[in-house]
């Protein structure tokens, strides 16, 4: 099996390193090439590219009707990226099922999908740019190839709340069909009409969550308006950290989170392109699952760690501090300590239990965190953490607090210390 996969990335590699296209199908190959069959190449691949495969069914005039298959790739690209886990693998299987494509005259297409980590906007363009990576290799056999989607996070097939759930979201469906009217009709269906129903329900979700700022009275919510504003706090949840109002405040975590060079795609991607510049507006898929999970390794002093640090002196201490170097997944769901009015030997004055989400840059690693309980004034702790810190350099590079108090949504910055 083994030396059969060898062959088939091989054989596909001499193909494709002629060149590269700009539009999948761009560069067709005319040759003779081994045949395998579709049932073939999912029994050498389904393990290194995690497939999966289902019939399809459309009722037509009353009766069911096999129309065409889906096989789902899941995971076999890094964490926002358009990079394959394994290019030379991806290259044989979608090739050759292009070759098969051409044979029996069948239609393709091929539909991305990512997790929900990120923005939005930009996960559509990244499932994009997956679905595109896919779609050039099968073009390049010459089969009914026409177009490519996209839905982004808008339609996932498991739980974002976990890391196998997000993984297994970050997936491309490569759909073939012996019809193209029913490929048409099936996509509308399954697709579209779902990804047109989920941004109602986004939008109307949105709507009843908005409310403007204290400090702004008008009915324009700009973009980088607080996307959830609780009226009320609890009784003595007001620390006065000193901040500036959320408005007026510079924001310039994001601008130092530089994108990560992705060397071996045939595009440079950035992995945290366009987050949110404040965590308050962040609207990915932030719970982390309590079950402590295992990893095999971690970023460099963010293996459970502590952060401690103090702002117009209140301490804040975070921990643990915990993600894994493989996908930037928040392992462990961290707590918030507040000691108000600090003083060595304190006991904290709240405690907040959190959720966490972590962005990957070049050079470091964004670290935003959420208090459960929305009714206290801490509202979320952006730290932008080096990958590569040590024992002499453990200081955050930034940090910042954004909290509500009786004058209305303010920001601090907080700059911690990894104290364990």
């Amino acid at each position: 099996m083994h030396s059969l996969r060898n062959l088939l990335v091989i054989f596909t590699v001499v193909l494709i390193v002629s060149g590269c296209s700009s539009k999948p199908g761009e560069n067709k190959i005319d040759s003779t090439t081994p045949s395998y069959t579709n049932e073939k190449l999912f029994s050498v691949y389904k393990d290194i590219l995690n497939l999966s495969t289902e019939p399809l069914y459309l009722k037509i005039d009353g009766n069911t009707k096999l129309v065409g298959t889906k096989t789902t790739s899941h995971s076999i690209f890094k964490t926002g990226s358009s990079e394959f886990t394994d290019k030379g693998a991806a290259q044989a299987y979608f090739y050759f099922r292009g070759v098969n494509a051409k044979a029996e005259k069948t239609w393709l297409t091929v539909v991305g999908h990512t997790d929900a980590s990120g923005n939005s906007n930009n996960n559509l363009k990244l499932s994009e740019q997956r679905s595109f990576e896919v779609a050039s290799f099968a073009s390049m056999a010459g089969p009914n190839l026409d177009t490519h989607y996209q839905f982004g996070d808008y339609l996932p097939e498991y739980s974002n709340n976990t890391k196998t759930g997000r993984k297994k979201n970050r997936r491309v469906d490569f759909l073939e069909f012996h019809e193209k009217e029913y490929l048409d009709f099936y996509l509308k269906k399954h697709y579209v009409a779902a990804y047109e129903k989920e941004i109602a329900r986004r939008q109307a979700s949105a709507q009843k969550s908005v409310k403007p700022s204290r400090e702004n009275k008008s009915n324009n919510i700009n973009d980088e308006a607080p996307l959830i504003k609780p009226a009320k706090r609890k009784v003595g949840q007001y620390v006065d950290f000193n901040g500036s109002s959320f408005q007026s405040h510079q924001f310039d975590t994001i601008a130092l989170l530089e994108p990560k060079a992705e060397s071996f795609s045939f595009f440079k991607k950035a992995v945290a392109a366009d987050i949110s510049e404040s965590c308050i507006n962040d609207t990915s898929s932030i719970v982390v699952d309590d079950r402590v999970v295992t990893s095999s390794g971690y970023f460099p002093f963010m293996n459970k760690t502590s952060w401690w640090g103090e702002v117009n002196n209140h301490g804040i201490l975070i921990t643990p501090v915990a993600v894994e170097n493989d996908d930037t997944t928040v392992v462990v769901a961290p707590t918030v300590h507040v000691y108000e009015n600090y003083k060595k030997g304190q006991k904290p004055s709240y405690t907040y239990i959190a959720d966490a989400i972590a962005y990957e840059g070049e050079n470091s690693i964004l670290y935003r965190v959420y208090p459960r309980d929305s009714e206290n004034s801490l509202q979320c702790i952006d730290l932008l953490l080096s990958k590569h810190m040590s024992s002499t350099n453990r200081q955050a590079i930034r940090g910042k607090i954004i909290y509500d108090s009786k004058q209305g949504l303010r920001v601090a910055n907080y700059m911690p210390v990894f104290t364990n």
